[in-house]
């Protein structure tokens, strides 16, 4: 019977789609466990499975925790080998960064934002340009790691077709019109780095 069939095949494909999702989830999972100089092995290849939000978020839980020997830089290099997925997730995440559920400090949840901008900003899959129109829409941001990490990214990312938008952006920042002192000092600094 035919209509008997289909629930057995939903199934079939609800639970290979978990399996698939569970895999993925072990070998991120594996990666951060893994020692330090055993990551580089290991990083392209979970990064080709990194393809969704669900792991791109996965990563970035890693990224805050404190017995995974650096956490933080892992997460940045594993996301820097990922491709246009990071700037979906980015602006995903930025709309839903105002929104922090229960249970998740807004320190986790700057942090997060920081390792998914510096990640994406070192991702040389996607072009220069494509990055800094994503790192260039998080400037609004209200937070001071937030800032401070978009001001990072930009002055990665500044080559000659795109340095006067760099510019334009820390010059903004730099003013007056940034309330945050340490923020237009950060950014006055990236200016004169660059000059």
């Amino acid at each position: 019977n035919p209509s008997q069939a289909e629930p057995i095949i939903a199934t079939t494909i609800s639970s290979q789609k978990q399996l698939f999702e569970s895999g993925r989830e072990l070998e991120i999972d594996q990666y951060f466990r893994s020692a330090v100089e055993e990551r580089a092995e290991l990083r392209k290849k979970v990064a080709s499975k990194v393809k969704s939000f669900k792991a791109v978020f996965a990563v970035l839980d890693w990224s805050l925790r404190g017995d995974v020997p650096d956490a933080y830089a892992a997460a940045v290099d594993l996301l820097a080998e990922c491709n246009a997925i990071l700037i979906s997730a980015l602006q995903y995440f930025y709309l839903e960064y105002p929104k922090t559920p229960k249970g998740i400090s807004q320190i986790d949840r700057d942090t997060k934002l920081d390792v998914l901008i510096n990640g994406l900003a070192r991702a040389q899959k996607l072009s220069a340009e494509a990055r800094l129109k994503a790192v260039i829409q998080m400037a609004g941001a209200k937070r001071r790691v937030v800032k401070a990490a978009v001001i990072d990214a930009a002055t990665l990312l500044v080559n000659r077709r795109n340095k006067k938008s760099v510019m334009t952006l820390l010059t903004w920042f730099a003013s007056n019109k940034e309330t945050d002192a340490y923020i237009r000092q950060y950014s006055q600094d990236a200016l004169e780095d660059l000059v």
